[in-house]
């Protein structure tokens, strides 16, 4: 850990009243005593971090596209789902992401989410591969959507049949059909 400047010169001035001939191993203990203590004096101090992302302004944000764009079923579920994750103390921006893929989701399917059948999640998939999505960002849809049925439809103890059919895990499905084509063609 660095040394504070305030700490180095107030070694060094201590250094300078004792001479070189009467320093003995009881002024090196009261030194290093002395250099002990500073710093802790100094993390005392309370560092305010800015907020460089405005998290508490882009919840807020959120929070209103979801309740002015939802229909209520949805929007009470959804509302739900936000007031679970920040008694969890999850990440803002992780829950402003899980809002996010909602309502993005939800566009997409014109049904209600307590409505949808393994069908339609099924169509989900098919329009984020025709889309070429990442597998990372298939793996967060999964994963949001199965949050969100456990802790909504699930009373937070089980998944719904609807959502307990597939797994989270996308991204070693996608990388492994690139190289079942290359095993497949003779490429090694």
């Amino acid at each position: 850990m660095p040394e504070s400047v305030f700490c180095r010169t107030e070694r060094a001035n201590l250094a300078q009243s004792i001479e070189s001939s009467v320093r003995n191993s009881t002024n090196l203990k009261k030194e290093k005593a002395i250099s002990s203590i500073l710093p802790l004096q100094n993390r005392k101090q309370e560092i305010e971090m800015r907020d460089l992302y405005n998290r508490k302004q882009k919840l807020a944000h959120w929070i209103l596209k979801a309740k002015t764009e939802l229909d209520e079923p949805e929007r009470t579920h959804v509302l739900q789902f936000i007031e679970y994750m920040q008694e969890k103390d999850n990440s803002i921006l992780w829950i402003v992401r899980c809002i996010t893929a909602l309502l993005y989701i939800r566009r997409q399917i014109d049904k209600p989410f307590i409505h949808w059948k393994k069908e339609d999640i099924k169509a989900l998939f098919v329009w984020m591969d025709n889309k070429n999505y990442k597998a990372s960002t298939h793996e967060k849809f999964r994963k949001i959507l199965k949050i969100f049925y456990r802790v909504v439809f699930g009373k937070n103890e089980f998944h719904p049949d609807s959502v307990n059919w597939f797994y989270t895990q996308k991204g070693k499905e996608k990388s492994r059909k690139g190289f079942r084509y290359y095993r497949i063609f003779g490429r090694k």
